[in-house]
């Protein structure tokens, strides 16, 4: 099935989403492992001025336009809860 850094994201938290908010944030989560970037994410302070959405720092921009590449669909009401709810989780 996934395979789950322990400490990233367990897999119970990811299983006690609700099937929308997974539907968005399994592909996410696949995108940042593949990408290699969950030490990175998982440390990243985001500006609350600004969020995810109109974060400046070139790995998270980089992190936004795969997951968005992925997904072409994502609003950015979407992708901003998205990665919003990745980084709760991260917290878990």
């Amino acid at each position: 099935m996934h395979k789950f850094k322990k400490y990233y994201l367990s897999e119970r938290a990811f299983k006690s989403l609700p099937d929308f908010d997974r539907s968005l944030i399994e592909p996410a989560y696949n995108i940042i492992q593949k990408m290699e970037l969950w030490d990175y994410f998982s440390n990243f302070k985001v500006d609350p001025d600004t969020g995810f959405m109109f974060c400046t720092d070139e790995t998270i921009k980089k992190i936004i336009s795969s997951i968005n590449e992925d997904n072409p669909s994502h609003s950015g009401f979407s992708l901003g809860f998205t990665m919003r709810k990745l980084e709760q989780l991260t917290k878990m």
